[in-house]
């Protein structure tokens, strides 16, 4: 499989609060294309309800780095860094 069905995969189990098993489908497609979109953007999500913000912080500097998701790589940055705070 490659990057792109990974991340499908992990959005999948996502979907069906299979966590554990959607952050492993999103780690293996960054593996694959550490720039996947989806994977970054999912891997995210996870990251922040686990309480790994300071990791979800790195990849979202990394997807504001994409062509293309910049906006939501600065959106979600700025949701990170809020939480942070609190």
């Amino acid at each position: 499989l490659g990057a792109e069905d990974y991340a499908l995969v992990g959005m999948g189990l996502l979907a069906e609060g299979m966590v554990a098993e959607a952050r492993f489908g999103f780690e293996e497609s960054l593996e694959r294309d550490g720039d996947q979109v989806d994977a970054l953007a999912g891997l995210i999500g996870v990251l922040r309800v686990s309480d790994e913000r300071e990791r979800a912080e790195e990849l979202a500097r990394r997807l504001s780095g994409v062509a293309g998701s910049e906006a939501r790589g600065e959106v979600l940055l700025g949701l990170i860094r809020e939480e942070l705070r609190d």
